[in-house]
């Protein structure tokens, strides 16, 4: 998965200590470290980090507004967590913003964006090539391609709203915690698509570039939320809204895709947060 830290940090937005408590609490009920069902204390919370108890009674609420801990008279805060659909929310959103970036790379493409995603992917290719890497590494290579694009795409929305996306605690935790690349099988068929999409790039083919960055981002999303369905014993979810049978996607007007995207990500995501990995509250029961 994509590293949040290589989207190039469009926003080093500060956080109020709430905030910070929160995203420290949603990563790892992301993780599955802080399991569904269990209470969090808010003086526990408050001793162990530091804070005063409104700051932590204050990320509490900014939790139950996302949707990852409910509040209740009797129990007070307890993890709800991320369900897999809203995890494979998240993915549609960050595949429909980085197709997008493909796009406008491959239209308006130049010799030195050529050569700078050229570099993620004979990286990625010269892993595979040594033959099975951690999925973890692998994962950042690969990451490192996409990131590419979307610095390259030159236009500072998508940068936003990539860094918006990717910057969250759920996507953090999804991408330390691989749930793909885990073969060398799988690890070729990736560096496969960063070939192709660095070709259709320098062919100035935005319609392919489109389709095989929504495809990648199909099958991580599918990939994914089916293992993470197994760990968890549930159903997996539908698959997300990405594929596309045909790379004949046509000229739509950017602004207005982009305007139906930005409507997705209010109702998924909060103000993005840094790029940094908040410590993790795990001990704190």
């Amino acid at each position: 998965m994509t590293d949040a830290k290589q989207i190039g940090l469009d926003r080093e937005a500060r956080r109020s200590v709430p905030e910070w408590i929160a995203d420290a609490i949603d990563y790892d009920i992301a993780a599955q470290t802080l399991v569904i069902g269990e209470r969090l204390v808010e003086k526990q919370i408050a001793e162990r980090l530091g804070a005063s108890r409104g700051s932590v009674r204050e990320a509490l609420r900014l939790l139950a507004s996302r949707g990852s801990v409910e509040l209740t008279p009797q129990r007070g805060a307890v993890v709800t967590g991320y369900s897999l659909d809203r995890m494979a929310d998240v993915f549609a959103v960050g595949g429909m913003l980085m197709a997008l970036a493909a796009r406008y790379v491959a239209r308006h493409r130049n010799a030195g964006s050529l050569q700078r995603i050229g570099e993620r992917v004979a990286r990625v290719e010269a892993m595979t090539a040594r033959g099975f890497s951690p999925p973890l590494d692998f994962a950042t290579a690969l990451g490192g391609v996409t990131a590419a694009v979307v610095v390259e795409s030159g236009n500072p929305v998508i940068r936003a709203e990539v860094s918006a996306v990717f910057n969250r605690s759920v996507w953090r935790a999804m991408w330390e915690h691989p749930c793909d690349h885990l073969t060398i099988e799988r690890q070729r068929e990736e560096a496969a698509f960063a070939r192709r999409l660095l070709e259709a790039i320098g062919d100035g083919d935005a319609d392919r570039a489109e389709f095989e960055l929504r495809q990648f981002q199909q099958r991580l999303a599918d990939r994914v939320t089916t293992e993470l369905a197994r760990q968890r014993g549930e159903r997996p979810p539908a698959s997300a809204p990405l594929g596309l049978d045909s790379p004949q996607i046509g000229d739509q007007e950017f602004d207005d895709r982009l305007a139906r995207i930005e409507a997705k990500l209010d109702a998924l995501c909060e103000p993005s947060a840094s790029a940094m990995r908040p410590p993790s509250l795990a001990k704190v029961r």
